[in-house]
């Protein structure tokens, strides 16, 4: 519940459902931590066939709210899973949990070509991949979003700071997401 809460006062989760109102990208949200949840138990504690299943349901359910969305959690658990690839040496759970994310979104892939191949007024277009590699400056700066300026995407100052810290104080295993939290920004 508190993690939960947490989650949903991220600043960037607020702004994407009460300044921007797009309620798939909201809904996008609370799937998120699910498809995380499950490749934290895979990659951590158990690896059982439930956990891969986990990744895969929880990804084909962002897949079903947004297909740019599955894409990049897809890429997040890519980063995520090489980083623990390289300080754990378990290449085979790094082939497990990209399999499980990509075949949830295969799963809709009956959606996914249409989408992505329509009639070029895609939101795939590069003017929109433009504006994900930005200036450090850029992704920092609260000043864009409180002006009311939504071209940027921005990743806070506290969770930069939040993330630093975590690289030089965590262990071993939990230094991984901080890794791919900086990898990401």
């Amino acid at each position: 519940f508190i993690f939960g809460l947490i989650w949903f006062f991220i600043p960037n989760n607020l702004h994407t459902l009460f300044t921007k109102g797009e309620l798939s990208n909201a809904t996008c949200m609370i799937f998120i931590p699910l498809v995380f949840f499950y490749t934290y138990r895979w990659l951590y504690e158990r690896r059982k066939v439930s956990d891969a299943v986990g990744i895969v349901l929880s990804e084909f359910l962002i897949s079903l709210c947004s297909v740019h969305m599955a894409v990049l959690v897809l890429i997040s658990l890519l980063i995520f899973s090489v980083i623990y690839a390289l300080i754990f040496k378990h290449v085979e759970a790094l082939s497990v949990v990209l399999l499980a994310g990509l075949s949830g979104i295969l799963l809709f892939g009956f959606w996914i070509y249409p989408s992505v191949c329509g009639d070029d007024s895609s939101a795939y277009s590069t003017v929109t991949m433009e504006r994900y590699f930005q200036d450090i400056a850029v992704s920092l700066n609260p000043f864009y979003r409180i002006n009311g300026n939504d071209s940027h995407y921005y990743f806070g100052m506290a969770v930069m700071a939040v993330t630093l810290f975590g690289i030089i104080a965590s262990k071993k295993e939990s230094r991984v997401g901080f890794i791919c939290a900086i990898v990401l920004f």
